[in-house]
């Protein structure tokens, strides 16, 4: 059996027939940029929790007055800081309601504030307002904010 050395190796390099586009799932597109084909996986919601990945959700009235949903009004309709008001106006309803389902499938003690876009700029007001009356939330323990591409802009 013939020993192989350094030199050999390099001379006769491994060569791979993959296409680095199709294994990543990319499309070149002839104006130069690329599209990523890859299908991200999503999960339906339910109750079911023998399913191997369950996901819950809750839609929940917060007050009936001004319909705040954990969704924002439209600024045209409602100015800054209602956005702002309504977000913080969330966190007391989350930790004073006595709905069972938050009650019984929330941990309260390890909660995120989350937010995208512009929402990314509403979870951020609402944790800094939230830190100024953190006594009122001693149920609540907000352990940090995930800003998604938050839009923190002016006209």
């Amino acid at each position: 059996m013939q020993k192989q050395t350094a030199a050999s190796t390099i001379s006769n390099p491994t060569v791979y027939n993959s296409d680095p586009y199709k294994s990543l799932k990319l499309v070149s597109n002839p104006d130069g940029t690329i599209t990523r084909l890859a299908k991200f996986p999503d999960s339906l919601a339910t109750y079911d929790p023998n399913l191997p990945t369950p996901v819950f959700t809750k839609d929940v009235l917060i007050n009936q007055s001004n319909n705040t949903w954990v969704e924002y009004r439209l600024a045209s309709e409602q100015r800054l800081p209602t956005a702002y008001e309504d977000a913080v106006e969330t966190l007391h309803f989350i930790k004073t309601t006595s709905d069972n389902w938050l009650r019984d499938y929330v941990d309260l003690s390890n909660c995120y504030l989350l937010g995208s876009s512009p929402s990314g700029n509403i979870a951020y007001h609402a944790g800094l307002r939230a830190t100024v009356v953190a006594d009122d939330f001693y149920r609540l323990k907000i352990q940090g904010l995930i800003l998604h591409h938050s839009f923190f802009g002016g006209v």
